[in-house]
C-alpha cells in the first residue's frame, strides 16, 4: 500500500513501512516531500505528484524517474499541487495541477498543455477535480471549477456546456454565485457518476442513460468549498468529505443527506 502525505511517500509491505523522504534529483530521490496525488498503472509503476513536480517510481528497484512538468506557455516554473493523475485508456497520463491540466505521452515522457476555451479542443477551467478521470470505455469524465467536461477518444473532441451538441444535462450543471469548488468524483456499479456541485448539491449523473439526479445539502460551516473525497459504500451510500471538516451520507434508498 502507497501514501502519499505532506512529508513524503511511505509504502506499507505488512511488517514494516519503507518511507520515501530523501528529497533531490537522484535516481533515488523524490522530487518533493509534499504530495497530493498516488498512481499505480498498468505496468505497476507508482506515479507521485510532488509540489516540485511529477516522479515514476519502479516498485521493485525503487528506481526514481523525474518528470519536472512546466507550463511551456508560461515564463514561470511555478506548477503548485498536482491534484491529481490518472491514466486512460489509449495510455496517456493527464496530469492536474494549479497551473493547468497537462496530458503525456506514456512511452515518451513528452506532454502538453490542454487550451482553457469555450470550443472543442479545450477544457472550462484549469483546476480540477482530486480524483477525476472517470472512465467509461469511449473516454474520460473531468470535473472542472466551471463544470463537467467528457474527452472522447474517438473524435479526440472535448464536450462541455459550450460544446454540447446532444444538450447532455450534465454540461449545464454550473458552478454559481462565486462558489466554484473542486469535487472528487466517484463511479459506482451501475454507470454513475457521484460529485458535488454548486458548493451545495450533490450530483449523480448515470453516462450511460443520461440522467441527472440532484440532491440539495446545507453546506458545513466550517469547511472550504473543496470536496476531498466522495465514496461509495457497500450498501450503495455515499459518503462526502470536505477540507476543514464536515462530512455527510447520502441515504441512497431514504434520498436523504445527514450531517
Amino acid at each position: 500500500m502507497w501514501i502519499g502525505s505532506y512529508n513524503g511517500l511511505y509504502k506499507h509491505e505488512g511488517a514494516v513501512i519503507k518511507p520515501f523522504v530523501i528529497t533531490g534529483k537522484g535516481k533515488s530521490d523524490i522530487s518533493g516531500l509534499e504530495m497530493h496525488s498516488v498512481l499505480e498503472d498498468r505496468l505497476g509503476f507508482i506515479w507521485t505528484g510532488t509540489t516540485n513536480g511529477l516522479d515514476k517510481i519502479n516498485p521493485y528497484t525503487y528506481e526514481i524517474t523525474h518528470y519536472p512538468i512546466r507550463n511551456k506557455d508560461s515564463k514561470s516554473s511555478f506548477v503548485g499541487y498536482i491534484y491529481s493523475v490518472f491514466q486512460d485508456d489509449e495510455d496517456y497520463l493527464w496530469i492536474c495541477t494549479d497551473v493547468a491540466l497537462y496530458r503525456m505521452n506514456y512511452t515518451t515522457g513528452d506532454y502538453s498543455a490542454i487550451p482553457v476555451n469555450e470550443t472543442k479542443n479545450g477544457i472550462l477551467a484549469i483546476n480540477v477535480g482530486y480524483n477525476t478521470g472517470i472512465k467509461t470505455g469511449k473516454g474520460i469524465w473531468i470535473s472542472t471549477y466551471n463544470g463537467m467536461v467528457y474527452y472522447e477518444y474517438a473524435s479526440k473532441e472535448f464536450y462541455h456546456r459550450y460544446h454540447n451538441p446532444d444538450h447532455n444535462p450534465v454540461f449545464n450543471l454550473l458552478q454559481l454565485n462565486g462558489k466554484r469548488s473542486q469535487s472528487d468524483m466517484e463511479a459506482d456499479g451501475n454507470g454513475n457518476i457521484w460529485f458535488v456541485a454548486n458548493a451545495g448539491l450533490l450530483a449523480c449523473y448515470n453516462w450511460k442513460t443520461n440522467k441527472l439526479d440532484t440532491f440539495s445539502f446545507q453546506h458545513p460551516a466550517t469547511a472550504w468549498y473543496c470536496c476531498y473525497s466522495v465514496k461509495t459504500d457497500g450498501h450503495g451510500n455515499v459518503w462526502i468529505g470536505f477540507r476543514q471538516g464536515g462530512l455527510l451520507h447520502f441515504d441512497v434508498t431514504a434520498k436523504n443527506l445527514h450531517q
